[in-house]
């Protein structure tokens, strides 16, 4: 296994980019991985979990490479890939890894945008809410309303289910709403990794859409991280228009692209 002090976590480079992968919340905690690296030019992360005293693949993968990377480079740190797994990578390198090039890419993986602010932006469209922070006394409400963004997305959450993630959330102590006649119209929480404060879900009632609400309760968080010497980023579909604009109108910028999908090496 790796040493936190191993020379990649030097490279400029690397660090520019690392929070863009840390962004997927179900590989940023994970304790155990090795890395096929050349120091410079790419680093491949291959994760374990733990059963017991073993520890056995994951399947995950996260294959980071310098921008504009030579082919040279990326033909060599593809032959120190994995068999098969989960793989997140920059889509620039797309075109090389959908080529013909020993490896087989599922078509139908998910494409993200990474989005940080430095300078956030009041939205012109202002709105009649104070930004306040979730108590206990909204879980309920919370459950609701999480069961029906699952719906809305075709998941099919189970009521114990999202209370848990709900009482975690609001834990954590970084739950924010926007209340109109004591309901929520909207919510978003953020997560601490490092230095970053990565926002997340994000939801708004359907019959309150399309007039600001959160584009403005994510100008209010975003300047609360700021506050706290936070740099607020995000990952979001780069095809969900309705939801980029809001982070778009209130300052964050689209620093790369990253793919999520699954592969399988072609042995002859």
């Amino acid at each position: 296994m790796v040493k936190v002090n191993h020379p990649i976590f030097s490279n400029n480079d690397f660090k520019n980019d690392y929070y863009k992968y840390f962004l997927y919340g179900n590989l940023c905690e994970r304790k155990f991985y090795d890395i096929e690296t050349d120091n410079s030019n790419y680093a491949i992360f291959i994760f374990y979990n733990q059963d017991n005293e073993t520890l056995i693949p994951s399947g995950d993968v996260w294959f980071w490479t310098k921008k504009d990377i030579s082919k040279e480079k990326l033909e060599e740190s593809m032959s120190l890939l994995p068999a098969e797994g989960n793989i997140i990578y920059k889509s620039e390198i797309n075109d090389f890894m959908s080529d013909s090039n020993g490896i087989n890419i599922n078509e139908f993986g998910e494409i993200n945008g990474c989005y940080k602010c430095i300078n956030p932006q009041k939205p012109k469209r202002t709105v009649d809410c104070k930004i306040e922070k979730v108590s206990i006394e909204d879980k309920e409400e919370l459950i609701d309303l999480w069961i029906q963004n699952g719906k809305e997305w075709e998941y099919d959450f189970s009521r114990d289910d999202v209370e848990k993630w709900i009482i975690n959330w609001i834990n954590d102590n970084n739950f924010y709403v926007y209340k109109k006649d004591n309901k929520i119209i909207c919510f978003a929480t953020y997560q601490i990794i490092d230095n970053y404060a990565r926002v997340e879900h994000a939801y708004t009632r359907k019959e309150y859409r399309g007039n600001g609400y959160m584009a403005n309760l994510i100008y209010d968080m975003t300047s609360i991280i700021l506050n706290n010497n936070l740099i607020p980023v995000l990952q979001t579909d780069i095809n969900y228009e309705s939801s980029n604009k809001s982070y778009q109108n209130v300052g964050y910028k689209l620093e790369d692209v990253l793919v999520k999908t699954n592969f399988k090496k072609r042995f002859t």
